[in-house]
C-alpha cells in the first residue's frame, strides 16, 4: 500500500470516527477527528456552533478560508493580535471572498480604533455589492458589514445596509431591516409602498 493509500485509508476511518461521535452527540470530538482527516470546513463549523472559536479559526486557515478566521478571532474571540498574524497568509482571490476579507480587516481596525474611513470605504463596497440584483448572494457579506458597523455604533450604516438589500429585491431584506429597527430603534420601519408603472401619456 503507498503512502498515499495509508493516508485515505486514515482519513477515511477518522471520519468514520467523527460520525459517530456526532451520533453519540460528542461534538467536540467529532471536530477533532474531522481536524485531523483533513475534513477542515467539517471541523471548523463544529468547533464555531461550540464556540471554540479559535479552534474553528485554525480549522478555516488550514482549510485556505483565512477571510473566516481573521473574522471568527476579531469579532468572536476579540483577539485582534491573533486576527493580524494571519493578515499575510490569506489575501482571496475571488472578488466576493476579497470583500469578505476587507470586512474581517475593518472589523480589526474598528477594535483597534482606528480611522473610521477605512472601514467606512468597506462598508460603502458591501452597499455596492448589496445593491446588485445576483440571484445568490453571499449570505456572509450583509452579516458581516452589518456587524462592522454595529461595532461602529453607526446605526445609519446598518440602515444604508438594509436598504441596499430591499432596493435589490434580495429575499427577506425588508424583514431583516424591520427586525433590526424593532431591536435597536424600539420603532417600526415603514417602508413605501411601490408604486406601479404608469403608462406613458398619450399624444
Amino acid at each position: 500500500m503507498t503512502e498515499t493509500e495509508t493516508q485515505t485509508q486514515t482519513a477515511d476511518l477518522l471520519d468514520r470516527a467523527a460520525g459517530c461521535y456526532l451520533r453519540a452527540g460528542e461534538q467536540a470530538e467529532a471536530a477533532r477527528c474531522y481536524h485531523a482527516s483533513g475534513s477542515y470546513r467539517r471541523a471548523a463549523s463544529l468547533y464555531s456552533q461550540l464556540g471554540l472559536h479559535h479552534e474553528a479559526a485554525d480549522a478555516y486557515a488550514a482549510a485556505g478560508m483565512t477571510d473566516f478566521a481573521v473574522w471568527l478571532l476579531a469579532h468572536e474571540a476579540g483577539d485582534i493580535a491573533g486576527a493580524r498574524a494571519l493578515e499575510p497568509y490569506g489575501r482571496p482571490r475571488t472578488t466576493v471572498a476579497q470583500l469578505r476579507w476587507r470586512l474581517a480587516l475593518a472589523r480589526c481596525d474598528v477594535a483597534d480604533q482606528h480611522s473610521d474611513s477605512g472601514p467606512l470605504t468597506v462598508l460603502a463596497d458591501a452597499r455596492t455589492y448589496l445593491e446588485r440584483p445576483a440571484g445568490f448572494p453571499d449570505q456572509y457579506i450583509e452579516q458581516w458589514a452589518v456587524a462592522v458597523a454595529t461595532s461602529m455604533r453607526r446605526e445609519d450604516q446598518v440602515a444604508l445596509l438594509y436598504a441596499a438589500g430591499v432596493r435589490a429585491g434580495r429575499a427577506d431584506a425588508a424583514d431583516r431591516w424591520a427586525a433590526w429597527s424593532r431591536e435597536v430603534l424600539h420603532c417600526e420601519l415603514i417602508l413605501p409602498a411601490k408604486q406601479p408603472p404608469t403608462d406613458p401619456p398619450r399624444r
